[in-house]
């Protein structure tokens, strides 16, 4: 059961997690905001697939289809996993302080809505239905 409405959900495939770090990041909030418009539900910047205006390599990147934009959010998510990284760490790179981002307010809103703590690994995290989901076992 996705968080957002029909036409902006995630793939079936995507886990509870991306969806959430996605609805952070104002995916489908509004129709023309970046990654609504960008067809990039987490805002990334470097990511296959993904183009940029000339003369700006380090934007917040395109996708060709929302789907692409989702597969790409898995994906580094499944990178930061396969590192041992722990949700709070992936949070801090995904929000860094240093970008302008409220970092400790995007770990809050992540943990909360995922229902894990900050200190555990995104590969535990990322299995983690939504709530009223079926058990992903």
């Amino acid at each position: 059961m996705s968080a957002l409405p029909p036409a902006l959900a995630p793939p079936a495939d995507i886990p509870w997690l991306v969806e959430m770090m996605a609805l952070r990041e104002g995916w489908g909030a509004k129709p023309d905001n970046l990654p609504t418009r960008q067809n990039n539900p987490l805002d990334l910047m470097h990511a296959p697939l993904e183009s940029h205006p000339e003369g700006a390599p380090n934007s917040i990147g395109s996708f060709q289809t929302p789907a692409d934009g989702w597969e790409a959010g898995l994906r580094q998510c499944q990178l930061w996993a396969s590192r041992g990284l722990t949700v709070e760490q992936a949070m801090a790179i995904q929000a860094p302080a240093a970008a302008g981002n409220d970092t400790a307010g995007y770990i809050i809103f992540i943990c909360g809505r995922v229902g894990c703590p900050p200190g555990m690994l995104m590969s535990d995290a990322l299995k983690i239905p939504a709530p009223g989901a079926a058990n992903a076992g």
